[in-house]
C-alpha cells in the first residue's frame, strides 16, 4: 500500500509549493532522503529537479538499482527516482484544501525541513509533524542501518 507525500518548497510568507509522490513518504525514510539529496547536490538543485522539473512522481529514490527488472529509463531521473508521464498532476500549495490522499507534506527551505499530517477532513488540513534541521536529519540518516 503506498504512503503518499507532498515535497515542497518554502516561498516565503508561509506560502510553499510542492509535487505529489507516490510510493514510501514516511518520515523515517523521506527525511534522510531529503537530507542525503540536498547534501549530494545542494537545496537549489534538489528543489529543481523534485519541485519544477516534474509534475508528479511514483518514487524518489537517490539509489535506484538499474539493473532491476522493474527499472524503466523513460521515467526515470537519474539519482532522484522515477516520475510518472501522463502529466496534467498540479502544484499543491498551503492552501490547496486537498492533497490527493497524502499522509504526509514535506517543506524545505534552507534550515531543514517541516513534515506536516494531513488530516483527512473536508477540507483537508495539514498539521505540524516535526521540523528538522539539515543536521538532524543527517544524524537521522547516519543512525540508520545499513
Amino acid at each position: 500500500m503506498a504512503t503518499r507525500g507532498i515535497i515542497g518548497v518554502y516561498c516565503g510568507q508561509g506560502t510553499w509549493r510542492g509535487r505529489y509522490v507516490h510510493w514510501d513518504n514516511y518520515p523515517e525514510r523521506v527525511v534522510p532522503l531529503l537530507s542525503e539529496l540536498v547534501e549530494r547536490d545542494g537545496l537549489p538543485k534538489v528543489i529543481e529537479t523534485i519541485v519544477n522539473k516534474r509534475d508528479s512522481w511514483s518514487t524518489i529514490d537517490a539509489h535506484v538499482d538499474e539493473s532491476s527488472p522493474f527499472f524503466t529509463a523513460e521515467n526515470y531521473e537519474p539519482g532522484y527516482g522515477f516520475f510518472h508521464t501522463d502529466g496534467g498532476m498540479e502544484t499543491y500549495t498551503e492552501s490547496t484544501g486537498y492533497y490527493s490522499w497524502a499522509e504526509y507534506v514535506y517543506i524545505m527551505d534552507d534550515e531543514g525541513v517541516t513534515v506536516y499530517d494531513v488530516i483527512q477532513l473536508e477540507p483537508e488540513t495539514l498539521a505540524i509533524n516535526c521540523r528538522y534541521t539539515w543536521e538532524q536529519a543527517k544524524a537521522m540518516r547516519q543512525s540508520q542501518p545499513a
